[in-house]
């Protein structure tokens, strides 16, 4: 663990004071939302809705659960 953080903290432009959104290129101040779909997959009503949410970009993420 202590070999992986040193590596971490050599890297070019990796800062531990900066937090992920930070090092993806977000500002510090900035409010990120995901909006995750929850049970896709469940019936061809949430399969419709998903695709049409994710293809206008009003969703980011969907969850499916398997047997």
């Amino acid at each position: 663990m202590v070999l992986l953080l040193t590596f971490l903290l050599t890297l070019p432009g990796f800062s531990a004071a900066q937090t992920l959104a930070e090092r993806l290129g977000y500002k510090a101040t900035d409010k990120r939302l995901i909006a995750n779909a929850d049970d896709v997959a469940v019936s061809h009503e949430a399969n419709a809705a998903t695709i049409n949410g994710m293809e206008n970009g009003q969703i980011t993420s969907g969850s499916i659960m398997v047997p």
